[in-house]
């Protein structure tokens, strides 16, 4: 392509502009074929070469301008003809995007810049007396906190680039005379180019996000997974023991309350004549044990830890063993009431004779094992499988989970209410003995249904993402309604109503 073609095109393609303003593009590039033929010995079709597209160089030009020819297709279009649709647009994108868009975005990046304050915590650990873990933790921490610089950085750009957009796009909707001026301006705001413009500060950058990103891995595997395990050494997590009794009185029975912060509970039965509860734990973090012999009544409270992120080594406690509650009970002990609170933490309750018995987990799985109910069985869980096995009841059993799993095998209720988001469900034997289970209602967003030797009148089976499977041994049992509802899966089985 010669000078000439190359300069009646990108000409063609500014026509949007100002004769002024297309005279100022269109001398910058006669100016480059001007050196690039007389002082570097190019031809024209070298300088060409070496040139973005007309086109391409015009588009860029007007999206400089703030002008997009999708809407504006002649000069006069730029200062009048104001179109109420494009108004009422960016009116409701102001009131019910922008003003809430715009807060939250930026609040991010400004919370992530306050929380690189905290570093001021991460120095002491090299100065004065230190240990080899010590020297790890500093750099470990030293290369996250690096990261998360970058990482605000980063959002912060992001949220000036979208306050630039929506400046520019009211501009160009009100049609506002010497926007350009200011949309020029706008356009080379921005901390990107901070680091474009400067090869060294480009250098440094790099530099810093590698070295950063190598650091983590390297210290990141000596404290956790190398055969030294410096971070539970530095977690310091040397165990104790805690033990309490109460008298038990055969014929008795017992409530049991928990609400407890960061701890596993087991629910085991004994041999024992008496309730014994033991308590593991690296710190004692406040358990309160209140043993009421009048109402038969053990109440288990534990303030709500907040971690203090000044605090390295009580981080390093997440990553160790968590604590352990243990209640072992006779085995002739009934339960009337069994109500497990827990925020971080497992359950696991095997051969016990219960009445009622609620959970409530936050973090943790729940196993149930073995248990004779006499009433309904609620467990709720956001983040956790849950897992009944062998268990009975004449009343109902719901299982609710966010993030987990749902895991039934060889149980006897009414009926089921079973929910997960994010989580396959699986019912194997279920009501298998006197097949006279009432009612089975099974739903998951992401996960699959399976379901072998399930005895039950009135099944409605439902999933998002994920198959459907249902297979009877017994095909005499006849359900009275089966309703079954996959949108990215199919339905296989032997079972109809």
């Amino acid at each position: 392509m010669s000078k000439k073609e190359f300069l009646q095109r990108l000409s063609q393609g500014l026509d949007l502009l100002d004769e002024i303003e297309k005279r100022e593009i269109i001398g910058f590039y006669e100016e480059r074929f001007h050196s690039g033929t007389k002082y570097e010995g190019k031809t024209e079709e070298e300088v060409v070469s070496e040139l973005e597209s007309p086109e391409t160089i015009a588009r860029n030009v007007l999206e400089e301008y703030g002008i997009n020819p999708k809407y504006i297709k002649t000069k006069e279009q730029r200062y009048s003809h104001i179109d109420s649709g494009q108004v009422v647009g960016v009116a409701l994108f102001d009131v019910f995007i922008a003003s809430w868009l715009v807060p939250a975005v930026f609040s991010i990046a400004f919370g992530l810049f306050a929380a690189l304050i905290s570093y001021v915590a991460v120095v002491p650990l090299i100065i004065g007396e230190q240990t080899i873990v010590d020297q790890y933790m500093f750099a470990f921490l030293t290369a996250g906190y690096i990261l998360l610089f970058f990482i605000a950085l980063a959002i912060l750009d992001l949220s000036i680039g979208l306050i630039k957009r929506i400046i520019v796009w009211h501009l160009n909707v009100f049609k506002f005379k010497n926007r350009e001026k200011w949309i020029k301006k706008f356009s080379r705001v921005s901390l990107d180019r901070v680091f474009k413009s400067s090869g060294t500060m480009k250098f440094i950058k790099s530099i810093l996000i590698i070295g950063s990103i190598v650091t983590i891995g390297y210290t990141g595997y000596h404290l956790f997974f190398s055969s030294n395990q410096y971070f539970a050494t530095y977690a310091n997590t040397e165990k104790q023991t805690e033990e309490y009794f109460t008298d038990y009185i055969e014929g008795d029975a017992w409530t049991l309350v928990t609400n407890l912060d960061s701890v596993d509970v087991k629910i085991v039965p004994s041999e024992r004549e008496d309730i014994y509860v033991s308590y593991t734990y690296t710190e004692r973090d406040g358990l309160e044990i209140d043993i009421d012999e009048t109402t038969n009544t053990m109440t288990l409270t534990q303030e709500i830890d907040v971690i203090s992120f000044f605090d390295f080594r009580e981080i390093a406690t997440w990553f160790v063993s968590p604590d352990e509650l243990i209640i072992e009970v006779p085995e002739e002990l009934v339960f009337d009431l069994v109500d497990v609170s827990v925020v971080n933490g497992e359950l696991d309750i095997r051969d016990a004779s219960v009445d009622r018995m609620h959970v409530d987990l936050l973090n943790g799985k729940v196993v149930i094992d073995s248990l004779q109910l006499s009433s309904d069985l609620d467990v709720q869980v956001t983040n956790g499988s849950i897992y009944l096995y062998d268990t009975s009841s004449p009343a109902s059993a719901e299982l609710i989970t966010v993030n987990g799993s749902i895991i039934v095998k060889n149980v006897q209720f009414s009926s089921y209410v079973l929910e997960t988001e994010n989580g396959k469900i699986d019912l194997d034997d279920v009501n298998a003995d006197l097949q006279d289970g009432v009612l089975l209602d099974a739903q998951t967003t992401n996960g699959s249904i399976d379901l072998s030797n399930v005895y039950v009148l009135d099944v409605v089976l439902e999933t998002t993402n994920g198959s459907i499977d249902y297979f009877n041994d017994d095909l005499s049992f006849i359900l009275d309604d089966l309703d079954v509802s996959t949108v990215n899966g199919s339905y296989v089985g032997n079972v109809q109503d």
